[in-house]
């Protein structure tokens, strides 16, 4: 089939799954589902913007800005806010079931919903102000492209680093990746605040298809973000508030002109024809988009560790903790991460090493079994493409290593990765709510 249905299948699958997502981040505003939402919204829109679906792009937006104050404290959860992304949830979830992307469905109330609930409940005229303007990449010679609100390109830059990825056609088809799979390893690392699908003529449209010209907020470094995405030094660079420019391409909800209507009704079909709808998408990812998964390798003691990157949402020095009582003695307490309480764990009580108190302690945010936790680790090391065919089967004496916590041991170049089942190791009282 051709790449726009493969495309299609694959927006349709994320679309599932992070639609579950959403609604749980939603039904906890009050105790930090903000940021789960807007993780849920931050993809679909990406996903969105590939599978040429500018309304779902548009809404999802629209309810992130709203999200994006809430997190930030400057817009209260419930009340008119709650209402707004109530409504908003529904035209989305409307939006979505329609497999004809030209389908009737008016997003015009669920717009006006989230502006009245920015404008009326915001506790600061000054982040409205930033909310409401406009910047775009500057381009010698052109119009600035890759536009985000000036709120969103400061908290970003306060919280981590902002990159352009310029992943040509050619360049993906190098990595032998479709741009389906380049936007899920670039999503695993962090938000991607704008993206463009951009044609390149002069690449084999059966090799590579389209290609992708993003920003991506992340808070890893320049070596070890490249490392994750196999990057040369031409693919990227690291931007700062100067790289950016006024525009007046659309950014927020408050710059959204002209998608108040309903979209345009689809063209009648030929008598006898039945409905224009197309074929009937499945709900999973399209074959054909296997790659090779990575895992972010991490020092403890003497022993090397490693853990599937896609649950790493970021890496952070290690903040004051407040401890729990009647805890788990592997459960440091809880943090303040962006308005978050988020538990944190010290990984080598949690695997029974020995204590030790490191120079420099980071801690990985994970996003496991539906919930965000903090891993207390000495230090992170690099990124690794895992061979699963390769993956040798953990012995039944693992020292003071549970078994049952790992996932086997893998060979990288010079030493034996410990592999760690997440899943497995972070059940239980961790996730209990603090």
């Amino acid at each position: 089939m051709g790449r726009s249905y493969e495309i299609g299948a694959w927006f349709a699958s994320l679309a599932t799954e992070q639609t579950a997502a959403l609604e749980r981040g939603l039904s906890g505003l009050d105790s930090g589902g903000a940021a789960a939402a807007r993780e849920a919204l931050g993809r679909i829109r990406a996903g969105a913007a590939m599978a040429d679906r500018p309304r779902v792009a548009a809404l999802a937006r629209a309810m992130e800005d709203l999200l994006e104050l809430v997190q930030a404290g400057e817009v209260d959860p419930g009340g008119a806010a709650a209402e707004a992304l109530s409504q908003a949830q529904g035209r989305l979830a409307g939006l979505l079931a329609a497999r004809d992307p030209a389908a009737e469905v008016d997003i015009g109330p669920a717009l006006a919903g989230i502006r009245a609930a920015l404008e009326g409940g915001a506790k600061s005229p000054a982040a409205i102000e930033a909310l409401g303007q406009c910047l775009g990449l500057a381009r010698p010679g052109g119009e600035p492209r890759l536009a985000l609100s000036r709120y969103t390109l400061e908290q970003h830059l306060s919280q981590g680093n902002i990159y352009h990825l310029n992943l040509t056609a050619g360049r993906l088809a190098d990595w032998n990746a479709g741009p389906c799979q380049a936007l899920e390893e670039v999503l695993g690392l962090g938000r991607v605040p704008a993206l463009e699908v951009t044609p390149d003529p002069a690449a084999n449209p059966e090799a590579g298809g389209p290609g992708l010209e993003l920003l991506l907020a992340t808070v890893l470094d320049a070596e070890l973000m490249a490392g994750a995405l196999r990057l040369r030094p031409e693919d990227f660079r690291r931007l700062d508030q100067e790289d950016f420019t006024p525009t007046q391409a659309p950014c927020s909800v408050l710059r959204q002109p002209g998608l108040d209507q309903p979209a345009p009704a689809a063209a009648a079909s030929p008598a006898g024809a039945g409905p224009a709808t197309g074929p009937q998408l499945p709900e999973r990812e399209a074959p054909g988009l296997e790659w090779l998964p990575e895992y972010l390798s991490l020092q403890l003691g003497d022993e090397t560790y490693a853990v599937d990157i896609l649950a790493v949402q970021e890496i952070i020095n290690l903040p004051p903790v407040t401890r729990l009582p009647r805890s788990p003695d592997y459960v440091l307490g809880v943090i303040n991460l962006r308005g978050m309480v988020v538990p944190v764990i010290d990984l080598r009580r949690k695997l029974g090493l020995p204590a030790a108190e490191p120079d420099e302690p980071v801690v990985m945010v994970m996003y496991v079994r539906d919930k965000i936790v903090g891993a207390v680790v000495d230090r992170v090391k690099d990124v690794v493409e895992i061979d699963h065919d390769w993956i040798q089967e953990a012995p039944p004496a693992t020292g003071p290593v549970s078994r049952e916590f790992l996932r086997g041991l893998y060979h990288h170049e010079d030493e034996m990765l410990i592999l760690i089942d997440l899943d497995r190791m972070l059940a239980g009282d961790v996730y209990d709510d603090p």
